[in-house]
């Protein structure tokens, strides 16, 4: 965010005091000290001092700028939406869990080839166990009951699958089918480095990434406009990774 003639508050996701608003003075400048080293998805190590309102960024080395993100716009677009959600999110407490997984994301998204959109969903269900919103998945989530050879919807309120009879008395439901299921429960349960196991072509990826939008933005309160680009992207040159 620009302040004054030549400054900017750079929003900061910290290692221990979670998300920090900083003052970059004369970053806007031609000749300014901090080159690229504040740039979005940029990794760095941060010297700051303590103000009464804002701290300020006395100075700053890059430790990864994950340059190759930046250069494919499907990347930019991605990485957009990860950092979205988390200043969304708040973190305080876990934000050193949050980071890592922040980098773990950058750092398979900018060597990673193919399987982008797999990607994003491990990113998004990690992202939702570490703020607490992990969905029951294997009964139903309102009465307890067993789901397997029934019908079932996901629920967001519920805060995860509910049975045919408790669906009625929910007001946010949608109908999940089972391939989606199988998927949302592999992407919860394994770890994030399987992640290339799924091909993002497989059956139930669409209906799970609309599910995890949703569901991220009930709990957050409003969906990213980082989304409306990816959208975007996708519409205008059809988003593959072929």
């Amino acid at each position: 965010m620009k302040l004054g003639e030549a400054d900017k508050i750079v929003r900061i996701l910290s290692e221990k005091e979670g998300i920090i608003d900083a003052v970059a003075k004369g970053i806007r400048k031609t000749k300014s000290k901090f080159g690229g080293r504040l740039e979005p998805f940029t990794y760095s190590d941060l010297h700051l001092y303590q103000g009464r309102n804002l701290d300020i960024i006395l100075q700053a080395e890059t430790i990864n700028p994950f340059k190759l993100i930046r250069e494919d716009l499907r990347k930019v677009a991605l990485a957009s939406i990860s950092c979205d959600l988390i200043l969304r999110s708040q973190v305080d407490k876990s934000s050193e869990r949050v980071l890592n997984l922040l980098l773990f994301f950058l750092s398979e998204l900018e060597r990673a080839k193919d399987g982008l959109k797999i990607l994003l969903l491990i990113f998004e269900t990690r992202l939702l166990s570490l703020l607490g919103y992990q969905p029951i998945l294997d009964v139903c989530c309102l009465c307890g009951s067993p789901l397997e050879g029934r019908r079932f919807s996901f629920d967001f309120g519920g805060e995860g699958l509910v049975c045919g009879s408790c669906r009625p008395t929910t007001t946010a439901s949608v109908s999940i089918s089972g391939s989606s299921l199988l998927l949302l429960r592999w992407l919860f349960e394994r770890s994030p480095r399987q992640w290339q196991e799924i091909s993002d072509r497989s059956k139930g990826v669409a209906q799970v990434e609309e599910l995890l939008e949703k569901y991220l933005a009930y709990h957050l309160e409003k969906k990213p406009k980082s989304y409306q680009f990816l959208r975007l992207m996708e519409s205008a040159e059809g988003f593959s990774d072929n």
